[in-house]
């Protein structure tokens, strides 16, 4: 019998804080946020979006594999990976990965991310998506 628990990601405020400096040691883009929940401290979280996910994503999306691109992803994936982990454990690790595997296995995660790049079918667009604000409530 399974006990997952099942937390209600609409609680978080999560907030983009930038890219870390750590992408060849850690071997993907980092995307470093700050998650707010009523009645908790704040918590930093720390997501990896790895450069295999990164290359086979933008093969799924038909778009460029470049920086702008990881970059986007990272910030972007980021906050939906933090909210699925909210949402299916009820708590916040400090350091997520997405990898080519969670992917694969997530097609929530795959649909989601397809909503997020719908336009993006050129290195160009990856740009203007990567420079694009998000802040607020997710």
């Amino acid at each position: 019998m399974s006990t997952a628990t099942v937390s209600d990601a609409s609680e978080l405020t999560i907030s983009y804080e930038g890219l870390g400096e750590v992408s060849e040691l850690v071997g993907g883009e980092q995307g470093n946020f700050l998650v707010r929940r009523a009645g908790h401290a704040a918590k930093e979280v720390a997501v990896i979006f790895n450069h295999n996910a990164a290359a086979d994503l933008a093969k799924e999306l038909g778009v460029t594999n470049d920086l702008a691109f990881q970059q986007g992803a990272v910030r972007d994936i980021g906050r939906v990976a933090i909210e699925k982990m909210f949402a299916r454990f009820g708590r916040l690790d400090s350091i997520l990965i997405v990898s080519s595997g969670s992917l694969r296995e997530d097609p929530q995660l795959l649909a989601e991310a397809r909503r997020l790049f719908p336009m993006a079918t050129t290195a160009e667009a990856s740009a203007e998506h990567a420079e694009a604000p998000h802040e607020g409530r997710y």
